[in-house]
């Protein structure tokens, strides 16, 4: 009998010890597949940059409106301001005449001339600081069908 229960005894540390080895290599398993699961979607994912304004700039001097207005909110979101470089003011400018002017012709087709006044003033103080780019409101104002004062 003493031989029954030391036989018991052994194939229950064997047992014990081939769990621990088996949950020992599944942990590992897991570690490692989410090590890998990491780096590939690490590889995988977009990492956004501040778009330089040089880039901002080529966006206005060639017309390529909708993609300044794009890249200027993108710049935004991450937390690039025209305070934080001063050649960002000329396209930042740009992109807000931009969008007043669409949607100063909104409120000029519903009527809202009080709003049409407050947009039209904005756009005159972007136009301002667009400095020597300025020229582009006149083709902005043109493309949107406005009339230029």
């Amino acid at each position: 009998m003493q031989g029954n229960r030391s036989d018991k005894n052994k194939s229950a540390l064997k047992d014990r010890a081939a769990t621990v080895i088996i949950v020992i290599l599944a942990i590992i398993l897991v570690l490692g597949a989410s090590a890998l699961s990491a780096k590939v979607l690490k590889k995988s994912s977009r990492s956004y940059e501040a778009n330089k304004a040089t880039y901002l700039i080529s966006d206005i001097k060639y017309g390529n409106y909708d993609s300044l207005i794009y890249s200027v909110g993108q710049n935004r979101g991450l937390g690039v301001t025209e305070e934080d470089n001063g050649d960002y003011t000329v396209p930042y400018a740009a992109a807000d005449y931009i969008e007043a002017a669409m949607d100063l012709k909104v409120c000029e087709g519903r009527g809202y001339e009080e709003k049409a006044a407050q947009l039209r003033k904005q756009m005159e103080e972007y136009k301002e600081k667009m400095g020597d780019l300025a020229f582009v409101t006149d083709d902005i104002d043109e493309m949107l069908g406005l009339e230029t004062e």
